[in-house]
C-alpha cells in the first residue's frame, strides 16, 4: 500500500473572489442580489463562473469546481 503525498496545497488567500448580480432569465429576484460568483486563481489565471443557482453558496461551490477542473489550473 502506498502513501499519499502532499504535493503542493492551496488555499482561500490564492484566489480572488468576486461577487456580483447574474444577469438573464430568473426574474427580479436574481437581477437585486449578487449571487453570480467568479473565482480566479492568481498564480495560473484559471477562472471559474457560477450564475445557475440564486444561492451564493452554491454558485461559490460550482465555480470553484469549474475553476479547479480548468486546463489552466
Amino acid at each position: 500500500m502506498s502513501k499519499k503525498e502532499l504535493l503542493f496545497s492551496i488555499t482561500r488567500k490564492d484566489f480572488d473572489i468576486q461577487y456580483y448580480r447574474g444577469s438573464g432569465d430568473g426574474g427580479q429576484k436574481k437581477q437585486k442580489t449578487s449571487s453570480a460568483c467568479r473565482i480566479v486563481h492568481r498564480a495560473s489565471g484559471a477562472t471559474g463562473t457560477s450564475q445557475d443557482d440564486r444561492s451564493q453558496t452554491r454558485n461559490t461551490k460550482l465555480a470553484f469546481q469549474r475553476c479547479i477542473e480548468s486546463k489552466t489550473f
